[in-house]
């Protein structure tokens, strides 16, 4: 694996693990009895303030945004290397099938275990999960959230269905980045969609620019010119804008496509430092961060109801009285409970059900090379930083 390839398995990582600490801490309130009403510039009280700037740390919605820009670039860097036929995009949708629906299954299969058992096993449930997990499940959902076409039973797989319907669009994404004017034409097609209110389907429209510029980071070199002195300050700034910009814009109930817009663009330009291989992103070649990228998608879908099982437990134990008053206290006893469980069924999913299927459907999707370059270019399987 080469190093951009590395780095950017490992960023996949660190967003997950943003995703999950997030979540960890929306389970209990860490405001006594009620929910923050200030802003991150405005707060109401020191403890709201402790609050806002743990939802800046671990925003999970910005993470979600890396993802999606991510998964333009890797896909775009595989479908360099791919021939260009109308077999090979065939190929590409059976292994993005086989990619994504496996494990996401097992996923939500887990999630209505959960759903079903835990209001008859536990007396308490946790306040910030208590309506996810008291739903009525008819076949009807069940099977729109088997096909990703719902996700009551594991909230977070929401960005999967972005993920199929921009895979699908994908040969014609990757299409037009490869020449300068299609690229400022898609371009431009993005940022549209994101003011596009009068649109449905408000997350996958959102969704197309981080899917643009992601693919246009490994084709322009425009991109990935180095700015020299200004390449750490801008990083910097990047990363403070794309983590706090939700934060400052929502409250004041401005149009969500104005911190949309700002954390899109500041996502490329994280993933451009990781992808150029500059010196403030060494850390990303540790192995440790490595592997939990390698375990990233596992982790992503599977970390919801394993927090539902564990939070139920702790405000069955520790009563609705110490849950109400003491949130922070048990959102630390559940990241430090559910993390090393997460992790391990991340582990055992990726090696008994990710790459045994994955390699499954590299054998349906094989085919003998050809060249017909007047065809649509044909896209392989990814590790998308979604999954």
């Amino acid at each position: 694996m080469i190093t951009h390839q590395i780095r950017l398995t490992s960023m996949r990582g660190v967003a997950c693990m943003v995703v999950i600490i997030g979540h960890c801490l929306g389970i209990f309130p860490i405001i006594p009895g009620a929910a923050a009403s200030g802003s991150l510039l405005w707060p109401q009280s020191t403890l709201e303030f402790v609050q806002q700037i743990l939802g800046v740390l671990f925003n999970g919605d910005a993470a979600v945004m890396v993802f999606f820009t991510l998964s333009g670039c890797v896909l775009a860097m595989q479908m360099e290397r791919m021939p260009q036929s109308w077999g090979g995009t065939w190929s590409f949708y059976i292994r993005r099938v086989f990619r994504i629906y496996p494990l996401a299954i097992v996923a939500v299969l887990l999630g209505l275990a959960v759903v079903l058992a835990l209001p008859r096993w536990f007396a308490q449930l946790p306040p910030g999960s208590a309506d996810a997990m008291t739903q009525s499940v008819s076949a009807l959902e069940i099977v729109k959230n088997l096909v990703m076409l719902s996700n009551d039973l594991d909230p977070p797989l929401w960005s999967l269905k972005v993920e199929i319907y921009l895979s699908i669009a994908f040969p014609l994404i990757y299409a037009l980045t490869r020449r300068p004017l299609p690229l400022m034409i898609a371009i431009l097609l993005g940022i549209l969609l994101i003011f596009a209110d009068f649109l449905r389907h408000d997350t996958t429209r959102q969704a197309v620019l981080a899917f643009v510029l992601g693919a246009a980071l490994p084709r322009h070199e425009v991109l990935r010119r180095d700015l020299e002195r200004w390449e750490t300050p801008l990083l910097l700034v990047a990363v403070v804008v794309l983590m706090a910009a939700r934060r400052l814009v929502e409250p004041a109930g401005m149009n969500r496509a104005w911190f949309i817009l700002p954390e899109t663009i500041c996502a490329l330009i994280v993933i451009r430092s990781a992808y150029v291989k500059r010196p403030d992103c060494l850390w990303l070649d540790a192995p440790g961060v490595l592997w939990l990228g390698e375990l990233s998608y596992g982790l992503y879908v599977l970390h919801m109801p394993i927090l539902w099982i564990i939070s139920s437990s702790l405000a069955t134990v520790l009563g609705a009285t110490f849950v109400n008053t003491h949130g922070f206290v048990c959102s630390v006893a559940l990241l430090a409970i559910s993390l090393p469980i997460t992790l391990a069924a991340a582990a055992f999913t990726h090696r008994r059900v990710e790459l045994p299927l994955q390699r499954l459907g590299r054998m349906l999707a094989t085919q003998p090379p050809t060249r017909d370059t007047s065809a649509v270019p044909s896209p392989p399987s990814n590790s998308s930083p979604h999954q």
